[in-house]
């Protein structure tokens, strides 16, 4: 039925930014700029200020910063419909029952089918 796929966590797409990688920082002031020549102390130098740039941003925002960006991905997330997830938590429950009296009843047999073999072996062992 696909019900238990659907449970999964379904996000938009993310928009193409550098992300937490400090180069890619780094790489888009340098397209900025358009410098094709840069000597490596000067790519130190950049990738260092957008790290001091970066220190900066997160120690502003503190704990009011953290929850509200956890707010903005909770906003993100596709949430199953509540019909959705009643009709898909009845067919776990239903199948996680079924599959509990399917092992049941083989337990049963097996059980059954060692003691007569038990007292099969007994019979002709004496």
């Amino acid at each position: 039925m696909g019900c238990v796929a659907q449970l999964v966590e379904q996000r938009s797409p993310k928009s193409p930014v550098g992300g937490s990688n400090p180069s890619a920082l780094v790489e888009k002031f340098m397209n900025k700029k358009r410098k094709e020549h840069m000597t490596v102390s000067h790519k130190t130098s950049l990738l260092e200020q957008s790290r001091k740039r970066a220190e900066k941003l997160s120690k502003k925002k503190g704990k009011i910063g953290f929850l509200q960006s956890i707010k903005d991905e909770l906003k993100k997330v596709s949430w199953t419909s509540k019909e959705d997830l009643i009709h898909c938590t009845k067919v776990v429950v239903g199948a996680t029952f079924a599959f509990g009296l399917g092992i049941y009843v083989a337990d049963l047999f097996i059980r059954g089918a060692l003691k007569g073999l038990s007292n099969f072996v007994r019979m002709i062992g004496g």
